[in-house]
Parts: structure tokens; C-alpha cells; sequence
């Protein structure tokens, strides 16, 4: 169990005030939210985070808290010095037990800096349950919520570093995470979900190519039409025609 220093402690109901933009040079950033939602900045990112979830902002990672002040929240905050710790990435979990790591943001109030000896060994706790998420938790867990998120609004332009905060992870992070996980980029994961709903639309309606175009994120029929081909290797005319033969070519047109 690595060795730390804990050097502040803190926590509330409410939203505290927003914050300037800081870094520890020597330190590690925990922020715990049991409820409500606490709205942190990191380097490019804007990361609402949600009840239940535990984010680590390494050594040197930039940020500053922006919630409105007084905004109800029961969150939790402890930064811990920790040997030989570079900057990093930028960490939001969700422990399987949100119950123990309450319990021990309490302890480390209660014993805080009274007893520093003690304090230091539930922090190590604290980051070797954090360590533990992030060893032991599949990455296409991880990716769930965001997957969800992104088949869900795929009709919408697609932003990576939308996407990316929305992880809580740079763009670069999150790309390589991401693809780890799902096996496809991102926009590639976009494009299949866009293919997937047109395919739906196509089976099961007679609405017009142009339509089905708009409704899956793209400006023209013939944009659609050109992706479409590509990847289920027909056009999109015959993949009807192919999957609900009584609409025939009623409303079906290139434009």
C-alpha cells in the first residue's frame, strides 16, 4: 500500500464556491458526490459528476470547480499527497460500493489532522479501492453510459470532445479507451449506430430516402446513400426491397 500525506480535508451539503483555476504540484484531488451534481473543470474538460461516482485529478492536471454556490450537494473532498505520482489522466469511477467509500471519507473527517498517522492509512485505502476500479472494471463497462448516450443522439453532429468530457478523459484518452473497449473509433461507432437506425426506419417505414437521411444525422439522401452502401454493402433502395417487398418504390428517392 503506497505511503501518503494527507493535507486537506473537506466536504458539504451544498455546492462551495466556484473556484480559480489550480494545480498540486505534489498532490492527488479526490471529490466524492453522494447527491446532487457537482459541475469541475479539468484541463479542457467540464465533467458533471453524479452521486456515486469517484474522480481523481492527478498531480498537475489543471481545475477549478464551477457550480452554482449553495446549489444543494452532499460531496466530499480530500487531497493526499502521494509519492513518486507523475501528472496523469484525469479518473472518474463508479465503485461497486458507494456505502464503504462514504464511510471512509467520514473516518478521514473524524480522524483529520488529529491523528495523521491514521488519516494517511484510510487514504491509502480510499486510492486502493479507486485502484482497484480501475484494474478490475472491464473497459466496455466503463464505456456503457456513453455508449448509450451516443446511439441515442447519433442523429446530432458528432463532437469528440463532447464525447470525451462527457467520459471524463482527454480526447486522446478517450479515444484509445474507447476503441480498446468497443473495438471501432468513436465516429466509426457513430456511423454504425446511424446505419443500425436507418436500417430500422427502412424496415419498418415508407419514408422517403431524404427523411431517413435527416432523422440519422446526415444533410442529403445522397450523403446517406454513399455511407449507407459501404457498409452493409447495398444500396439503401434495395435493402428495402430486399426487407419489406409490399412498399416497393413508393417515396423512394435519390436526391
Amino acid at each position: 500500500m503506497q505511503e501518503v500525506t494527507v493535507c486537506s480535508i473537506a466536504s458539504g451539503a451544498a455546492a462551495p464556491a466556484a473556484q480559480a483555476m489550480h494545480r498540486h504540484s505534489l498532490a492527488t484531488e479526490i471529490w466524492w458526490v453522494s447527491e446532487g451534481l457537482l459541475d469541475i473543470e479539468a484541463g479542457t474538460q467540464r465533467i458533471a459528476l453524479q452521486p456515486g461516482e469517484l474522480l481523481l485529478l492527478p498531480t498537475g492536471v489543471w481545475h477549478r470547480l464551477c457550480s452554482e454556490p449553495s446549489v444543494p450537494c452532499s460531496w466530499h473532498r480530500a487531497v493526499v499527497a502521494v509519492p513518486d505520482v507523475g501528472c496523469g489522466e484525469v479518473f472518474r469511477l463508479q465503485p461497486k460500493n458507494p456505502r464503504y467509500i462514504s464511510s471512509l471519507f467520514m473516518e478521514l473527517e473524524r480522524l483529520y489532522p488529529e491523528d495523521p498517522g491514521k488519516s494517511a492509512l484510510i487514504a491509502s485505502l480510499l486510492l486502493k479501492e479507486a485502484d482497484q476500479v480501475m484494474r478490475h472494471v472491464p473497459e466496455a463497462l466503463f464505456m456503457a453510459p456513453l455508449q448509450h448516450e451516443l446511439e441515442e443522439t447519433c442523429h446530432l453532429p458528432f463532437s469528440l470532445e463532447a464525447a470525451a468530457q462527457f467520459a471524463g478523459m482527454s480526447k486522446y484518452h478517450f479515444s484509445r479507451k474507447f476503441k480498446e473497449a468497443c473495438g471501432l473509433s468513436p465516429l466509426q461507432f457513430v456511423i454504425h449506430c446511424r446505419v443500425a437506425r436507418a436500417e430500422k426506419l427502412l424496415k419498418e417505414t415508407s419514408q422517403p430516402l431524404s427523411s431517413i437521411a435527416s432523422a440519422c444525422g446526415y444533410h442529403s439522401a445522397t450523403q446517406f446513400h454513399a455511407v449507407f452502401t459501404r457498409i452493409i454493402g447495398e444500396t439503401p433502395m434495395r435493402y428495402r426491397k430486399a426487407h419489406q417487398a409490399h412498399f416497393g418504390n413508393g417515396g423512394v428517392t435519390i436526391e
